[in-house]
């Protein structure tokens, strides 16, 4: 290497391509936060937002794509603006249920081998108008 200084992350474990798709009421769900936690408490997370059609390709740290092994807890949240928000007062209301927001609560679990590439979490609907605290 000339010119310069490697500036990588020399720890970073093997990542591997996994796509995660969200389904709710047998719907992709759009626009949803995606974020899988190790079980172990390891730094190496991993996520991203899903797109029109459900899913999303995980990438770690938000930077490096694909997923190390292992257990793994995961969150969904996803967000939707209430029609009476305003720029001043915005109003946010869950469209998946909260269950699925900490780590700590979340019934999702997953495990990435080196021969995972996809995975389906179905989601239950939040209560209606179910508003996020300011």
């Amino acid at each position: 290497m000339s010119g310069g200084c490697f500036r990588g992350q020399l720890d970073l474990p093997k990542l591997y391509p996994v796509t995660v798709s969200v389904v709710m009421n047998g719907q992709p769900v759009e626009q949803a936060t995606v974020a899988c936690f190790p079980k172990d408490g390891s730094e190496w997370f991993a996520g991203g937002v899903t797109g029109a059609d459900g899913t999303v390709r995980l990438q770690t740290k938000g930077r490096y794509n694909g997923i190390p092994s292992g257990d793994y807890k995961v969150v969904v949240i996803k967000l939707v603006q209430a029609e009476n928000s305003t720029e001043e007062h915005p109003r946010m209301y869950r469209a998946v249920h909260s269950q699925y927001e900490r780590k700590e609560t979340t019934p999702l679990v997953c495990l990435i081998e080196k021969n995972t590439r996809t995975l389906e979490f179905v989601v239950e609907a939040a209560p209606a108008r179910d508003l996020v605290d300011p």
